[in-house]
């Protein structure tokens, strides 16, 4: 994704993939591999820095992992943004991604002490309920 190959990035999904974006605020709620590497391609158009950066693995599993990161960049108009979240990947036996949930992520600053990870154990849980889902054994964490 950082070297800006959409084209590398499609062959990487099957055609089947489920794409979800679970976020309040989202531009587009993309369903498929093909709408989503059209979304991707506009974020790239509007910002063409637009960088991925992996913050923190949570779980990762053969079939699949979960994992916190921003996006960011400068949009055109010169604007930096930043945008926190997590982000759930489940692949085939080919290695091809079939799922790819993305979720809520909050700053450090935006969590209240007395409940630091409530975004994790969403994460967590999607994590679960798509591994059994898909008949695998879900991650321990």
């Amino acid at each position: 994704m950082n070297a800006h190959d959409l084209g590398a990035v499609r062959e990487c999904m099957a055609d089947s993939c489920a794409v979800e974006d679970h976020r309040r605020l989202r531009v587009a709620h993309p369903r498929g591999p093909d709408e989503h590497i059209a979304m991707l391609a506009s974020a790239l158009a509007l910002a063409p820095d637009y960088l991925v950066e992996i913050l923190r693995d949570v779980a990762v599993e053969p079939w699949g992992h979960v994992i916190v990161a921003r996006s960011y960049g400068t949009a055109t108009d010169g604007g930096p943004f930043e945008s926190a979240y997590i982000a759930l990947s489940v692949w085939n036996s080919s290695g091809l991604l079939v799922r790819l949930g993305v979720y809520e992520g909050r700053r450090r600053s935006d969590r209240a002490p007395s409940s630091p990870r409530p975004v994790l154990a969403y994460g967590r849980l999607a994590c679960t309920n798509s591994a059994r889902s898909a008949g695998l054994e879900p991650p321990t964490f």
